[in-house]
């Protein structure tokens, strides 16, 4: 909401928000989590008129929610699935973790 939130900020928020309890299910179903997070948001911006506050802040819930799924398929794709990612950023990802 107009104040400036630094990367570091962000991936703290995603990891406090992140439940490894609640994260269940296939790859399918953390695809449809996406899809639901999209058409949320699409939702929101498309709505007219002015934009209130809780407007504004359920629209970065949204967003933050968004993120927090697809990081959640991308750690369910390199922990169960590691043939579904590119040989060539497997790569990236073992130099960076090392």
């Amino acid at each position: 909401m107009e104040r400036p939130v630094t990367a570091e900020q962000l991936v703290c928020r995603l990891r406090s928000e992140y439940k490894p309890h609640e994260d269940r299910g296939w790859l399918r179903s953390r695809m449809e989590d996406i899809r639901r997070d999209l058409a949320d948001i699409g939702r929101q911006i498309d709505t007219p008129g002015i934009r209130s506050e809780d407007d504004m802040k359920q629209l970065c819930r949204s967003y933050l929610s968004l993120a927090l799924d697809c990081v959640k398929a991308r750690m369910f794709m390199e922990l169960e699935s590691p043939e579904l990612i590119p040989e060539q950023e497997q790569a990236v990802n073992f130099t960076m973790s090392m």
